[in-house]
């Protein structure tokens, strides 16, 4: 009987010591994706790319590339990545703006492409850049402006499931801006949003507006009325994310165990006098497991005499 309980209690140790050691740990979520290998810009400065081939299927990132971003025209550049805003769907970044010059050399300084990076993307990453609405073109078919009279910090809203774009200052007030809908880069056709929106396809070049059908734009989005939605959307409350009420929850449970974890504290604060080094958790462990082995074994001398 004393040989089983002894190996009772030197089993109930050695749990406790090998369970100490099984302690998770916690792995860091990337917040960028995988990228390649340096890339140049059109301004000779080289920037870490989105490598499209690495994402998994259903992974999309959101960029802008254009004269005024971190990376010049630059769509897979991840300091060109659009940032996910409180309102389901919605992307942005800020920019600064130069005033806007019509001149060769200096429209393209307040001009922008958006684009969807994914594992679909080929050559430099201008595969799905966007018109208007969501169609995306395998061609550069489109730009925006943002012909400001003065230098401007700007920040521009893509609602991602919508196509609506909308651009603020830095007081929140909105901006207006051009828009080239079927222009391709060496056939440029500015217009307005309201004017596009009331646009049709005999307003364009038969071979653009065919080229945008064939992609399957089946119609001129109506970007006015989609870009009144979203800014509706960005001056209501952001309805909460499951990120949000997530951690909402993590937040109400830590709350409630406030008494729990300060009756722990004060108990670890005892075992850690006895014990200067490694974790109180897994000593605590230790210590209990086989004091209750000591139980067991008393109680069974108590049995056996």
């Amino acid at each position: 009987m004393r040989k089983s309980i002894k190996a009772v209690s030197a089993l109930a140790c050695a749990v406790a010591v090998a369970a100490a050691t099984l302690i998770p740990a916690t792995t860091a979520k990337a917040e960028i994706p995988t990228v390649m290998e340096t890339l140049t810009d059109e301004a000779h400065t080289s920037y870490a790319a989105i490598d499209p081939m690495s994402l998994a299927d259903g992974e999309v990132y959101y960029t802008i590339g254009g004269g005024f971003t971190k990376v010049q025209w630059g769509p897979l550049a991840v300091d060109n990545m659009l940032t996910k805003t409180d309102y389901a769907g919605v992307y942005s970044a800020t920019f600064t703006v130069p005033a806007f010059e019509d001149t060769d050399e200096s429209r393209s300084k307040n001009e922008f492409k958006l684009c969807i990076v994914d594992n679909m993307i080929f050559g430099d990453g201008w595969d799905h850049s966007l018109i208007a609405g969501t169609t995306l073109y395998q061609d550069n078919m489109s730009r925006f402006r943002i012909p400001v009279d003065k230098e401007t910090e700007v920040t521009v809203y893509w609602d991602t499931t919508t196509g609506a774009v909308v651009i603020k200052d830095a007081d929140g007030n909105s901006i207006d801006y051009m828009i080239s809908f079927v222009g391709y880069d060496n056939e440029l056709n500015w217009m307005t949003v309201a004017d596009m929106s009331k646009s049709s396809w005999s307003d364009y070049a038969s071979d653009k507006a065919a080229k945008a059908q064939g992609a399957g734009c089946t119609a001129i989005p109506d970007l006015a009325s989609l870009n009144a939605a979203l800014e509706a959307k960005l001056s209501s409350t952001p309805a909460p994310t499951p990120e949000t009420t997530a951690a909402a929850s993590t937040a109400t449970t830590a709350a409630a165990g406030t008494a729990t974890t300060a009756a722990a504290n004060t108990a670890t604060t005892a075992k850690n006098a006895s014990t200067k080094t490694g974790d109180a958790a897994p000593v605590a462990m230790v210590v209990t497991l086989c004091a209750a082995a000591a139980v067991v074994a008393v109680a069974a001398k108590k049995k056996e005499v």
